[in-house]
Order: C-alpha cells, then sequence, then structure tokens
C-alpha cells in the first residue's frame, strides 16, 4: 500500500496533469485518497492485533 500512495502521489505532483488531463488527476487523487484510508485502517488492525498478542502474552 505504501507503494501504491508514494506512486500516485509521484503523478499528483507532475505540475501538468491537470492541465493535460483533469479526468486522471481527479481519478489519481480519489485513488490515493482510498490508498491512504487502507493503509490507515490496516495500521489500526495492525496496533489492535498487537495489543491483543500483549494482553495474551501477559497473561
Amino acid at each position: 500500500m505504501e507503494a501504491e500512495i508514494e506512486h500516485l502521489r509521484t503523478a499528483l505532483a507532475d505540475p501538468g496533469l491537470y492541465a493535460r488531463d483533469p479526468n486522471a488527476f481527479t481519478s489519481t487523487t480519489r485513488k490515493l485518497e482510498d490508498a491512504q484510508a487502507r493503509l490507515t485502517a490496516a495500521e489500526e488492525r495492525w496496533l489492535e492485533l498487537e495489543m491483543l498478542r500483549e494482553s495474551l502474552k501477559s497473561n
């Protein structure tokens, strides 16, 4: 996911993208937002599982 986010950020960093292809700019922006949301959800789940693992380990 992080590689995907970096790729999308690189694409959006192109100063001419919007002028050349506004639809691609919009699509890429939406894909970036989705990828960031998925990464955040995955990180939160990982933290939940890590806390559960630590809890089970201490019992």
